[in-house]
This record gives structure tokens, sequence and C-alpha cells, in this order.
């Protein structure tokens, strides 16, 4: 651990990312899922973003969720220096000024991109700050809030449809003059795909706190531990099984929904089949074995697929 502080600076932030922000394992979901935004936003202008305005609505977005990252290191470091010592922070890997000023950068990193790209988004990213910034302080009753896991986690995950449609603003306004009626996309329909948004990130943040209990941790909360494995397993089924007409409503506007059908429902019928809390493999209880974050990624990464890329690729709509 001395040694790991004497490290040059850019060599102990990527050790800090491959420990608490892999990007082998995050990168892929949050390419598709920026990606998918922006390409849904300009298949509904009938058209497809520019390459400069896809990375860059990609890059920005996406970078929330290490801005997410981080302000959890401050939020939990109280509780990581008593039950978890091993993490980069409470090891002295990186100090909290440390990611304090990554976190600086890449809010003037997101900025910088927004006014080259888009600076009619300049309303939404601020939106989308001002949310984060409430996250980040728990909205000023943390100790309430953490004593309702549910609604903390409710209140929590506003954060990605937000960001999801600062990904579409970014490959849509700089078209607006485009668009018919003044140049405005009717709200309702983007209404299914900021609540499939919305439960993608509901079920990703269920499966990451579903364990098995020899993988429990002392002074860590999940969902297990709180409702049991099989009760907390059915309701991230739930989740999952309920955005599937999400994806399809939203799949209507752009002509997608056969393909959207045709990707999906096979693979919920799997996770189904697999993930019932009460199934058996080969005799052993599925539900008490098995992580869920491989077919939590899986279906995510297919409805953004599906909705964004795929459509794009084939020339659907």
């Amino acid at each position: 651990m001395v040694a790991e502080a004497h490290l040059p600076l850019p060599r102990r932030l990527w050790i800090y990312q491959a420990e608490r922000f892999p990007l082998q394992r995050h990168g892929p979901l949050i390419l598709v899922f920026s990606g998918a935004a922006a390409s849904y936003g300009a298949r509904l202008v009938g058209g497809s973003p520019a390459l400069p305005v896809l990375l860059s609505a990609i890059v920005c977005s996406g970078a929330f969720f290490l801005l997410m990252r981080i302000a959890d290191e401050f939020k939990d470091r109280h509780d990581d220096q008593r039950c978890r010592p091993y993490r980069p922070v409470p090891r002295g890997l990186v100090s909290l000024r440390e990611l304090a000023l990554v976190a600086l950068a890449t809010v003037v990193l997101q900025a910088v991109l927004v006014w080259r790209v888009a600076p009619q988004a300049w309303g939404l990213l601020l939106l989308t700050w001002g949310w984060f910034a409430l996250m980040s302080v728990e909205f000023g009753v943390p100790v309430w809030l953490r004593a309702r896991p549910l609604l903390y986690t409710f209140s929590h995950m506003v954060i990605v449809p937000l960001i999801a449609l600062l990904a579409l603003a970014m490959a849509v306004l700089p078209a607006v003059g485009a668009l018919p009626a003044g140049g405005a996309l009717p709200g309702p329909v983007l209404l299914p795909l900021l609540a499939l948004c919305y439960l993608n990130g509901l079920a990703i943040e269920f499966a990451r706190k579903i364990r098995s209990p020899d993988q429990e941790e002392p002074g860590v909360d999940t969902w297990s531990a709180l409702w049991g494995r099989r009760p907390a397993q059915g309701r991230w089924l739930v989740v999952v099984v309920l955005s599937l007409p999400l994806a399809l409503a939203a799949a209507r506007p752009i002509q997608a929904m056969p393909l959207v059908l045709l990707v999906l429902a096979p693979l919920l019928v799997w996770i189904l089949v697999r993930y019932w809390p009460t199934s058996t493999l080969g005799g052993a209880p599925a539900s008490r074995s098995e992580p869920l974050e491989l077919p939590t990624a899986l279906w995510t990464l297919a409805t953004y697929a599906a909705l964004g890329w795929l459509p794009a690729l084939l020339r659907i709509g």
C-alpha cells in the first residue's frame, strides 16, 4: 500500500479505474447506452448523427457515470474506512482531493463538448448537473433517505433518463431547424424511451446488490440482505419483464417493433427460464448461486442496441 501511494498519479488513477470503474466492463454498456440514445433521437427526425456529434454525445453523457462513482467515494468514505479498508481511497491509493480534481476536469470536458456540438442543450446539461448535485448530497436528508433504500434508489435513478435525454438532445438539437412545427420533438414520443432507461437502470442497481449468503459483507447494504435472495431476485425479474413493453413502445415511432421483438423476446424467455427464483438447473437452485450482473448486462445491451444501433445499421425507419 505504501508503494502504491508513491506511484505517479496517472498510474494510480489507472489502478483506481481498474478496481472501481473498470472500463472493460462498464465501457461497452456506456457506449451502447449513450450512442443508442443519440442514434434514436436522430432517427426520430429522419437522420443519423455525424460521427463527431455521436462521439461527443457518448463521452459527455457517459462521463456522468464516472462522476457518480467519484461522488460515491465521498458519500461512503466513513463506511469504507470502517468496513472496506481494502478500497482505493481508504488504503491510500488515491485521495479524495485527487478524485475531486478528476471530477472537475470531467465537468469542464462536458461543458466544452456541449458548447462545441449542441449549445442548445445547455439547459439539459445544467438540469442533469443539478440532479447529480442533489444526489451527491442525498437531497439534504442523508440519514432519512438512507433509512428508506427503495426511495433512495428510485430518486437516484432519475439521473439515467436525464443522461439519455442529454445524449439524444446533443444529436437532435443541431438539426433543430429541420424539424416541423417550430422545431420541437413532441414530448410524449420520448416517454417510453426515458421510462425504459429508468427501468434498465433500476435492473442494474438491483442486480449488483443481490448476492448469495456467502458473498454478503458486514456494513454493505444489499437487497438480498434486506428482502432475502429469492424475493429480491423476483423483484429484479419484474423490472426486466416490464421493460419489454416499454422497449416496444419506444420502437414504434422509428418503425422498429419487429426488430425489437425479434431481439428481446428470445432473450427474455431465456432469462425467465434460467433465473426464475424457484428454478433448478442440474439440481442446484440458480437463485441461490448465480450473480445477476451478466443477464442484466445482456438485457440492457440488447434493448439499447435494438432501439439505437441496429435500426441505423439495418437502415430501418
